[in-house]
């Protein structure tokens, strides 16, 4: 699925992994004092890798930042994951 995604065509695949990774993180390391990382740090972390997503994931071509749109509304998830070209613009993705 993520080899034709729209995500992955456009190399911007990365991009939704670091920040996912940032979220999770952010998220979930709190809840294990061991690792060092207190609320507020990984409130920051998980807070830093979702502004990262919205602003760095966008089209070539266009400019629309894909991710942002997707918080708008949950239908616009889909074509990152499913589509090969921009929702907005129309560039095809090769």
């Amino acid at each position: 699925m993520l080899k034709s995604s729209l995500l992955s065509r456009s190399g911007q695949l990365w991009k939704f992994i670091v920040a996912l990774l940032a979220l999770l993180i952010g998220s979930f390391a709190p809840l294990y004092p061991a690792l060092g990382i207190s609320w507020t740090a990984g409130t920051v972390i998980a807070v830093m890798g979702y502004a990262f997503g919205i602003v760095a994931i966008r089209c070539a071509n266009c400019s629309k930042r894909w991710l942002w749109e997707a918080t708008k509304g949950a239908a616009s998830y889909t074509p990152l994951f499913k589509a090969s070209s921009c929702p907005d613009c129309g560039h095809e993705f090769s």
